[in-house]
């Protein structure tokens, strides 16, 4: 690896040490959230799988229909994007 590419890797993980970014494990879920029902603009798109993996991981029951005491979370995607513009939760 040549002198740039060094310090510029150094660079970047103490920027990202010093800003607070660390890499997450599991996490404990509110009680309100376990149960959740993952709504995306693409059904079995990537971005719908992980996230229903990274809630099953922390003890959410992922839930196929609507009802009472499910929390649903719905992503919405700007025309032409491949990334969340923005998520609610409702």
């Amino acid at each position: 690896m040549n002198f740039f590419a060094r310090c510029l890797s150094i660079a970047v993980l103490v920027a990202l040490a010093g800003c607070g970014f660390h890499l997450r494990g599991n996490i404990t879920i509110s009680p309100n959230l376990a149960r959740v029902r993952v709504t995306t603009s693409d059904p079995s798109g990537p971005l719908k799988a992980n996230i229903e993996d990274t809630l099953r991981r922390s003890g959410a029951t992922i839930e196929e229909n609507p009802g009472d005491g499910v929390a649903e979370m719905r992503t919405v995607f700007a025309e032409g994007l491949n990334s969340p513009f923005g998520m609610a939760l409702v």
